[in-house]
C-alpha cells in the first residue's frame, strides 16, 4: 500500500474511493475481473522491507504487465501494475486497491491515498514530454473534489538539469533530468523532477507533487506500456 507519512490519517474509505473513481472514469465500463490472473498478480505483491523494493528485476521482466514502483518520501515502495488503458489514460493498481491514473508522465487522478487528485486539465489539450519543453511554459489546473478545490491553476516552466546516471530496479540508465517549476496563484512554487530517455522521450522516473502542500510522489517505471 502507498503510504503518505506526511498525512498519517486513516484511509478507511480507500477501497470505496477506488471503486467510485474507476467506475466514473471509465464511464460505465466494468471493473477488471478481480478473479483474473491480473488481480492474482497484483494481490501477490504486498510490499517489501522499508529499504528494498517488493520485487526483483527477473520477476518484473517475466510478468506480461507494465509495472512501476511508487512511494512517498520516507515510506517503502509499492509495486503498481497497469490494469487498464482508455483514451490515453493508464490506470495502475496496487495490492491495497489504490489507483494511480497517468497521462504521459503526469499523474492526473488518484484514489485511496488520503488526499486525492480528482482531475488535471492541460490548457493546450495535448500532453508533451518534459524533455521537449525546455525553456517553455505550460499551464494546467488541478481538481481536488474531496477538499472542495477546483481549477487550481499552475503555470509551469521547464529547465534542463543535465544528465544523470540512475538505477531502476537493478537496471542502470543514463537519463536526461528536467526540473519543472510551477507557480500557483497562492502559495509557494511547486518543484517536480523528471528523468527521461532523450532518444524516445519516455520518462522513466519522476518526483511529482500531486497537490499543493502534499509530499512528492516518487515513480519509477519498471516495464513501460507498449
Amino acid at each position: 500500500m502507498i503510504e503518505n507519512s506526511h498525512l498519517r490519517r486513516p484511509i478507511a474509505r480507500g477501497r470505496a474511493a477506488v471503486l467510485c473513481l474507476v467506475t466514473l472514469a471509465l464511464s460505465g465500463c466494468g471493473l477488471v475481473n478481480t478473479e483474473s490472473p491480473f488481480w492474482a498478480t497484483v494481490a501477490a505483491i504486498r510490499g517489501g522491507s522499508d529499504t528494498s523494493p517488493p520485487v526483483d528485476r527477473a520477476h518484473v521482466d517475466n510478468l506480461p504487465y507494465a509495472s512501476m514502483l511508487a512511494w512517498f518520501d520516507d515510506t517503502k515502495p509499492s509495486f503498481i501494475v497497469l490494469g487498464q488503458v482508455q483514451n490515453g489514460r493508464l490506470f495502475w493498481y496496487s495490492a491495497g486497491q489504490q489507483v494511480i491514473v497517468t497521462r504521459g508522465p503526469y499523474v492526473i487522478q488518484t484514489a485511496g491515498l488520503g488526499r486525492d487528485l480528482t482531475a488535471v486539465q492541460f490548457t493546450k489539450g495535448s500532453v508533451e514530454s518534459p524533455l521537449n519543453l525546455i525553456g517553455q511554459e505550460r499551464q494546467r489546473s488541478l481538481d481536488a473534489r474531496g477538499e472542495g478545490r477546483f481549477a487550481w491553476e499552475l503555470r509551469c516552466t521547464y529547465s534542463s538539469a543535465g544528465r544523470e546516471n540512475v538505477v531502476i530496479l537493478e537496471r542502470p540508465m543514463e537519463l536526461s533530468k528536467v526540473r519543472e517549476t510551477c507557480q500557483q496563484t497562492e502559495g509557494k512554487p511547486i518543484e517536480n523532477t523528471y528523468w527521461g530517455d532523450p532518444q524516445t522521450g519516455l520518462i522513466w522516473k519522476s518526483q511529482q507533487v500531486l497537490l499543493p502542500g502534499m509530499a512528492p510522489l516518487n515513480i519509477e517505471i519498471l516495464k513501460p506500456f507498449g
